[in-house]
């Protein structure tokens, strides 16, 4: 099992079927509308 985490706010965007656990940064939709707006 491995995790899709947004870099900025830390909530877990998505869990998704993998052969080693691991830990992906990315993005949530509301971090990038802050970051779009700026």
């Amino acid at each position: 099992m491995a995790m899709i985490v947004c870099s900025e706010c830390d909530c877990t965007i998505e869990h998704f079927k993998a052969d080693k656990m691991a830990t992906l940064y990315g993005n949530c939709e509301a971090c990038k509308k802050k970051r779009a707006s700026k």
